[in-house]
């Protein structure tokens, strides 16, 4: 159950969220209690711990979610994952053959121009 935890996924992205709402009152309680008692008559305030969760909390659930894991591995220096791209479906590197909308557009311009005869 701990493995849930650590992977990328929405367990991680849920106590991430927590964790920022938490980082985001210990930094708004930090910030205040730096700054003086005759600033702030109260060091936690709501507004300011929402302010600062409405930053925290969505990066959090990017995080969690496996968002950013390739780039942390870039930039602390280790060795990346090697991406095999078999997560998206794709069988071949070739364009499907569906509809593209430059196609759709392409063949509603010619219809237009022939006085819709094609």
């Amino acid at each position: 159950m701990a493995a849930k935890f650590r992977a990328p996924g929405f367990y991680r992205a849920s106590w991430l969220m927590v964790a920022a709402v938490g980082f985001s009152a210990l930094i708004t309680w930090l910030v205040r209690m730096t700054t003086g008692h005759t600033t702030f008559t109260h060091f936690l305030s709501g507004d300011a711990i929402l302010s600062v969760s409405l930053l925290a909390v969505p990066l959090a659930f990017l995080v969690g979610i496996g968002g950013f894991d390739y780039w942390f591995y870039w930039a602390s220096g280790r060795k990346t994952r090697p991406e095999d791209h078999s997560g998206h479906g794709a069988v071949t590197w070739r364009p499907s053959r569906d509809l593209h909308c430059g196609e759709v557009v392409r063949i509603h311009s010619a219809r237009h121009r022939d006085g819709g005869r094609s």
